[in-house]
């Protein structure tokens, strides 16, 4: 047996009969449905308003110390390297 039923609404085939939900059981699911995907939406901007302000809110004065001594440490090791190839076994021994 099959009716016409709202193209929002599922249909279910139980031995050969369609059943359908009634529309107080799609809408109430639509609005659980409708409230899991708000509340994700808004934890979702709340997490990328955090990240945006954990990296707008960076000490500029702090982060240009950081970036120079990381230079520094990234030079020293470039020439400690260049120096090291330049030594042979005797000279490293010595």
């Amino acid at each position: 047996m099959s009716g016409t039923y709202p193209s929002r609404t599922a249909q279910t085939e139980l031995g050969g009969v369609s059943v359908a939900p009634t529309d107080r059981s799609v809408q109430a699911s639509e609005g659980v449905t409708y409230q899991q995907v708000q509340t994700a939406q808004t934890s979702a901007t709340t997490s990328l308003k955090t990240q945006l302000s954990s990296i707008e809110d960076v000490d500029t004065a702090q982060m240009a110390i950081d970036v120079t001594t990381a230079n520094t440490a990234y030079q020293a090791a470039l020439q400690t390297s260049a120096t090291v190839r330049q030594l042979s076994l005797l000279d490293f021994l010595r």
